[in-house]
């Protein structure tokens, strides 16, 4: 039976965002939609990213001006100001929202509210917004593509988003998943940020998509051995999606490195096949097997000039 799931995924959550280390997960928005897709696909091995679109506050209210008020049990109440001196925003419950409301409860955190909870409303949003077109998701597409140019989407992304909504709008309730990623709050070099572990992640996509459990990956440490800005991303995109994970990054001292090298820890026949092939991905390089274990990656590859030149 076809599915399909809806998964907020909290913009702390931890990933290591290819070039610039371990972070949240919203903080790769800084280096565009690209950056970020490709930290998706970090966090997510084995799930193919075919359109990614990012959309503004007023982009929501706008969107949703073609749809109408909407119907939205909200989760939990919702202040702004201070703690000292807190303003009642929203109150918990079923309640009609406007389309600016509804996008203030989309993109407002709240006085005591962290990730999670902003997750849950959001939720309920899309939930509401689904069961507006219960029996007319072709209305629900219409409204979509009349609204993206005033919500400031281009071409691509109105058609897009038109489609996919309107694929989940037909699934009956007991085949539509939305859900917060199961994360756990922690402090990492300062930072408080949700992690999660691998294998629960895994888990967590296969049960949540069906069959979509990641196939076996290697992970890969990424050293910047010349000093150009973005080379770890460039290799991130080579890598991820094809059977790697990059879990470390970082910078050779000194840079200078003429060629690049693609270091595998794994002396099998499968540890060396893999490095060939990530060779083989980036277009430069030669392969070394090293006879010093590392528990921590698979290999490591330290990007030279050569990678610039292919």
């Amino acid at each position: 039976d076809v599915g399909a799931a809806v998964v907020y995924v909290p913009a702390h959550t931890a990933v290591e965002v290819p070039g610039r280390g371990l972070q949240g997960i919203g903080g790769a928005m800084t280096g565009g939609l690209d950056l970020l897709e490709v930290s998706a696909q970090n966090l997510f091995p084995g799930l193919n990213f075919t359109h990614t679109t990012s959309i503004t506050r007023d982009g929501v209210a706008r969107l949703l001006a073609q749809t109408g008020p909407l119907t939205v049990d909200v989760p939990t109440e919702v202040t702004t100001g201070t703690e000292d001196a807190p303003t009642l925003l929203f109150s918990p419950g079923l309640q009609e929202l406007s389309p600016q409301a509804v996008a203030d409860l989309l993109y407002t955190k709240g006085v005591e509210d962290d990730d999670v909870d902003l997750g849950a409303r959001q939720l309920a949003v899309w939930d509401a917004l689904f069961d507006t077109y219960p029996g007319s998701p072709q209305a629900l597409s219409a409204a979509l593509m009349t609204a993206g140019g005033q919500a400031g989407l281009d071409e691509d992304s109105t058609a897009g988003l038109a489609r996919l909504f309107e694929r989940i709008a037909t699934l009956p309730s007991d085949r539509l998943t939305l859900t917060v990623l199961p994360v756990e709050q922690v402090g990492i070099g300062g930072s408080e940020l949700y992690d999660t572990s691998q294998e629960e992640l895994d888990g967590f996509v296969d049960a949540t998509l069906s069959g979509a459990m990641a196939p076996e990956q290697f992970t890969v440490q990424v050293l910047n051995g010349v000093g150009t800005p973005g080379v770890g991303e460039k290799v991130a995109k080579a890598l991820i999606g094809e059977g790697y994970r990059v879990t470390l990054t970082g910078n050779v001292d000194g840079f200078g490195e003429p060629k690049t090298l693609i270091v595998t820890y794994d002396p099998s026949p499968d540890g060396i096949a893999a490095a060939e092939r990530a060779r083989s991905l980036l277009g430069a390089g030669e392969v070394q097997v090293s006879g010093q274990g590392q528990v921590s990656v698979d290999m490591t590859i330290v990007v030279g000039k050569d990678f610039l030149k292919r």
